[in-house]
């Protein structure tokens, strides 16, 4: 099978749409042209790509056609400019502000005693949760007309914009940090004390929650002797080291599920809460929660850490990267062998441009099935998806009333399915 690149306009610049064809993977690169990209949002139905660059906050289609944008004036805060949908996905929460997500009007601004750039949705959309000024505080206030309905403070645990408190997806529990080296568990309604846990390592940093709220993911610093495996020498020390790890803690019990071994950032978890992601140098890499296995790696440009999202059913993930300069985009798969590196043309970058990436983390028949029930598909399409049939899958999904199954589900199986047909015809 072969694919041709094509070129079309996005609001971010033209951008190049590549298809790399790789063991395990499938990748549609994009490359604007001179955007540093500060976060990337999916909507709740998946239909709709909120992407806040330093120029401005634009919402997309599912094919990046532009919907609308709001440009920000030049003297913006950057801290300011990430944004996330609500969990209906008719609003963003930008800072202290809220915004219509169809025209990106404000709808309510939140202005008190707070770090703005610190704000989270409740998970069911109707409260916002804000670290106060004073680190020790946390508020929340009603998302529908910006009332001040909580304050939780404590001596026990610290608040920021790196260490939370993170609402649980259940919506029951916010966890932060309560030392260098513990977690602390608190309940949402009341600010009261579930659980104290010390984690094995001198310093920790932000606690993500997997998708059913029983498990945490800790970024993990542990001071070692020089020399120690997996360790990087501590800059202003001749005998200390530091060894990173990402650390999986069981929420009921504090007890390490299971610890992965170097440095990674910006850590997320794959909807089925079965596989992480996080920035590992200049790679994406991807990890079994439940081996610690390595399942894929995927180098870019050299470049700074951006942000990174799945798609609402898990079949890609929305990767967005600030290359440091102008360099070719090589890429690999990584599984047992390594699969040797292709490289793609030469995306050309201007200074702090920013690098958009669409990868296909599980091309295979397990990830098409997960999909397919996840989303409810008709019986007899979950079958193609489980006997490995991709074109017999894609030309029924083709052939589907435009209601039978939600657009985003639609969309994750077509791109799970293409890439396992183009990596079949290998």
């Amino acid at each position: 099978m072969s694919y041709k690149c094509t070129l079309r306009s996005c609001a971010i610049g033209m951008c190049t749409l590549v298809m790399l064809l790789v063991t395990h993977t499938t990748l549609i690169a994009q490359s604007p042209s001179s955007v540093f990209v500060q976060s990337i949002d999916w909507s709740a139905d998946g239909t709709r790509i909120a992407i806040s660059s330093r120029e401005a906050l634009t919402i997309y289609d599912m094919a990046f056609n532009p919907l609308v944008s709001l440009p920000f004036p030049i003297d913006i805060n950057f801290d300011l400019q990430s944004a996330t949908f609500s969990p209906d996905g008719t609003r963003l929460l930008m800072g202290n502000q809220i915004l219509d997500s169809t025209t990106l009007q404000t709808a309510l601004t939140i202005v008190d005693y707070i770090l703005p750039y610190s704000g989270q949705w409740s998970p069911d959309g109707t409260e916002i949760a804000f670290s106060g000024a004073d680190d020790r505080e946390l508020r929340i206030y009603s998302a529908l007309d910006g009332r001040l309905l909580r304050t939780f403070t404590s001596i026990e645990w610290v608040a920021g914009a790196e260490f939370g408190p993170y609402w649980s997806p259940d919506g029951r529990y916010f966890v932060t940090r309560a030392g260098r080296d513990e977690i602390y568990v608190m309940d949402a309604r009341q600010g009261t004390r579930i659980a104290r846990y010390q984690v094995n390592a001198t310093d920790i940093l932000p606690a993500v929650w997997s998708p059913d709220s029983t498990r945490i993911a800790l970024e993990a610093y542990t001071d070692v002797p020089v020399g120690s495996p997996g360790s990087s020498p501590t800059p202003g020390s001749t005998t200390r080291a530091t060894r990173y790890s990402t650390i999986i803690l069981e929420v009921s019990t504090g007890r390490t599920v299971i610890e992965i071994f170097g440095r990674a950032a910006r850590i997320i978890w794959n909807p089925d809460g079965t596989q992480i992601v996080g920035f590992q140098g200049e790679n994406l890499n991807l990890w079994d929660v439940n081996t610690g296995v390595l399942l894929g790696s995927y180098p870019f440009p050299p470049s700074r850490n951006g942000a990174v999202e799945y798609s609402l059913y898990g079949g890609r993930i929305l990767m967005a990267t600030i290359p440091r300069n102008e360099a070719p985009a090589s890429l690999q798969s990584v599984s047992e062998p390594i699969v040797p590196s292709r490289t793609l043309p030469a995306m050309q970058q201007t200074g702090e441009g920013g690098l958009i990436t669409i990868l296909i983390p599980d091309p295979s028949p397990g990830r098409l099935a997960s999909i397919a029930a996840a989303c409810n598909a008709p019986p007899a399409l979950l079958v193609n998806a489980e006997r490995d049939a991709p074109q017999a899958l894609i030309n029924q999904i083709t052939a589907l009333p435009p209601d039978a199954i939600p657009p985003a589900c639609r969309a994750d199986l077509l791109a799970v399915a293409e890439a396992l047909q183009a990596e079949q015809s290998q």
